[in-house]
């Protein structure tokens, strides 16, 4: 197919076809590589081997993301280059992932953190590669945000099942999470899931090719908002509010004043039908008293204990040994709530300082994009940005800094900058600026 950004005809302003953005020989060398690393997330956010006899065995994950990277191996070599994607996030993340596994060396307990690099650390590291190699074009861009549609449709209909049937963590009115993938397994890590695939389930409404899929993915949508609310995620309401406001002011402009006229006048409505007791639990975050649970109290010692272990170890503890630091600092054997904090403690000043300038220069250059002509281009930008927004919210209530969480939407980040880099006439009608 030809090349929609190698022709020198008008880019239409309109929504169009996804069109293949590269040529033909690097979709069609990377093809087997991308379907791969479809699979994987499939098999992450739903967890197919927990019910399909055999796959667990044989580590399916593993054979898939072996299977993905290989063959993009295969492939870069051949054309005598490694990277597809540029920019300067990858070195920040070689450095990062460097720094993880130096960290073993000086670590409380060297094994446990080599254990925690190769069950963890270099998973999300090849996530952020493969993402920001593969993307290469508006077409994948698209198709990846359907398999986020397909798993956020299954976590949110299992929460809401969860919820209808009862199945709650002990006594309390919190849902016991999503489905079988680890990453949805708990109210609050569920919740954080669907704060980040939202943006991409609109990007799969924007783009959808018929009524019925741009229904699933309102349907998808509706009830992944539904779901956040009731897993009475603190962090996950939160992001939920920043990513639909931001998303709110966008798309009203010109009509600001009378879509806050609407909001204030639906707000009574809202409070009346959520869940009992959700507003004193989202009180709770300003009210300590509010908390039934402690667990306000709790993590701020926390976090708390977390600075004063960067004070005390400048160059971290290891690599997933902040639950040492915490038992050290006497608040328990409990994670760090904090992604920053988890890494300030474990990898120290530098590795906390690494850590902010990756998920920074992910973010750098977005806003820019998001003027491009080329309305695909533009929306994908958009809910690039709102997904890693909903990240830095999340990150600051959960130690998820080694999930799969932010290293998806970093790496599709970028893959976009990359693609608009080597087509610079998609920004044609903008001022430059560096990206």
């Amino acid at each position: 197919m030809a090349s929609s950004i190698s022709q020198s005809r008008p880019i239409s302003t309109g929504l169009v076809a996804p069109t293949q953005d590269l040529d033909a020989s690097i979709e069609e060398g990377t093809k087997f590589a991308f379907q791969c690393f479809l699979w994987f997330g499939v098999i992450v956010f739903i967890a197919p081997q927990y019910f399909v006899p055999g796959l667990a065995e044989i580590g399916i994950g593993k054979v898939i993301i072996f299977l993905a990277l290989f063959s993009y191996a295969k492939f870069a070599f051949s054309q005598g280059r490694l990277n597809v994607a540029e920019g300067g996030e990858l070195k920040i993340l070689a450095c990062f992932l460097l720094l993880c596994l130096i960290s073993v060396g000086f670590s409380q307990w060297p094994g446990g953190s080599l254990q925690f690099f190769m069950d963890f650390a270099w998973k999300a590291g090849v996530v952020f590669f493969l993402a920001a190699n593969l993307v290469t074009s508006t077409e994948r861009a698209r198709q990846l945000c359907w398999t986020f549609v397909l798993f956020t449709a299954v976590n949110s209909f299992m929460g809401l099942q969860n919820w209808r049937t009862g199945n709650m963590l002990g006594a309390s009115n919190r849902i016991v999470g999503g489905g079988f993938a680890s990453l949805a397994a708990n109210p609050n890590d569920l919740g954080l899931l669907l704060d980040i695939s939202l943006p991409f389930v609109w990007y799969a409404y924007r783009t959808a090719r018929s009524k019925a899929t741009r229904f699933l993915a309102l349907l998808t949508i509706i009830a992944a908002a539904g779901t956040v609310v009731i897993t009475f995620s603190r962090q996950a309401f939160l992001g939920l509010l920043v990513i639909t406001g931001l998303a709110t002011w966008k798309l009203a402009k010109g009509k600001r004043v009378q879509v806050l006229v609407l909001i204030s006048m639906l707000l009574p409505v809202l409070l009346v039908i959520l869940p009992g007791g959700y507003s004193d639990r989202i009180l709770s975050i300003f009210q300590s008293d509010m908390d039934e649970t402690g667990s306000r109290d709790e993590r701020l010692k926390l976090m708390e204990a977390g600075v004063t272990s960067m004070v005390e170890h400048p160059l971290g503890v290891g690599l997933g040994m902040n639950i040492l630091a915490s038992a050290d600092s006497g608040v328990g054997w409990h994670v760090i709530h904090n992604a920053y904090l988890q890494v300030g403690v474990e990898l120290g000043v530098l590795g906390f300082f690494l850590y902010l300038l990756l998920i920074w220069k992910c973010y750098q250059g977005l806003t820019v994009i998001e003027q491009s002509p080329v309305r695909n281009i533009a929306d994908l930008a958009f809910v690039i940005r709102l997904s890693l927004i909903a990240y830095v919210v999340g990150g600051f209530f959960a130690p998820v800094a080694f999930n799969f969480y932010f290293f998806y939407p970093g790496g599709i980040a970028v893959a976009l900058k990359s693609l608009v880099k080597r087509a610079p006439h998609l920004l044609h009608s903008m001022k430059a600026d560096p990206i």
